[in-house]
């Protein structure tokens, strides 16, 4: 069976969905796409009824983890993926996720449907409208009451990509990225122009090859 990548999104950030996220879903893999409605009314993280958002997220995520025979997908709107590969599955852990400045991000995941994945996620949805972000549940109490389990979470390599530094982009792009997450910007207009600019550096990078 060919992997599955589940992503949601709002109206708000249909413009990140048509112009980066859509146009370069990996060839190998099969997309389910949940439109949810708009709780949050900025699209801008951890605004009012982000939280709200969120939580249709992690609901999604703990339904994919009921119906999945395999390694799943989780993945933002915000991303552009680039050289994904299916090889980049073969992660050790039950939970593999892109890292922020050393923390878990919950904007791109790989998950291996099990009991102690329901777990994880379902402590991680109870704890959201206390922190108003999946992100920050998760980190905080959706990950500590499990951290005993060997082998259940680990930080993808760097390869797969944000900026920390936003937009000013003033740090290299490393070779042969498997995706760019466009967050360390919030609202959609920033989004779109640090994704952009990424696009069009390694356009250019490609073409001088």
């Amino acid at each position: 069976m060919r992997p599955k990548i589940y992503s949601c999104y709002s109206d708000s950030h249909l413009p990140l969905l048509h112009q980066h996220f859509l146009p370069s879903i990996p060839p190998w893999a099969d997309l389910v796409l949940r439109k949810v409605p708009q709780a949050c009314p900025s699209g801008t993280y951890r605004s009012e009824g982000w939280g709200t958002t969120m939580e249709a997220k992690v609901r999604m995520i703990l339904e994919a983890i009921e119906s999945e025979k395999q390694t799943f997908i989780v993945s933002d709107v915000d991303i552009h993926f680039y050289d994904f590969r299916l090889s980049d599955l073969g992660f050790n852990s039950t939970i593999a996720c892109q890292q922020d400045r050393g923390t878990y991000c919950c904007g791109f995941m790989m998950i291996k449907p099990s009991l102690i994945a329901r777990c994880v996620f379902e402590a991680t949805l109870e704890a959201i409208p206390s922190f108003n972000s999946e992100q920050r549940a998760f980190n905080q109490i959706g990950l500590p009451k499990h951290l005993s389990v060997p082998g259940l979470v680990e930080l993808l390599p760097e390869k797969f990509w944000n900026c920390p530094t936003g937009l000013k982009l003033d740090i290299p792009i490393p070779m042969d990225i498997a995706l760019h997450h466009g967050n360390w910007v919030e609202g959609v207009s920033d989004k779109l122009k640090l994704m952009d600019e990424v696009s069009r550096r390694i356009g250019m990078r490609e073409g001088a090859r």
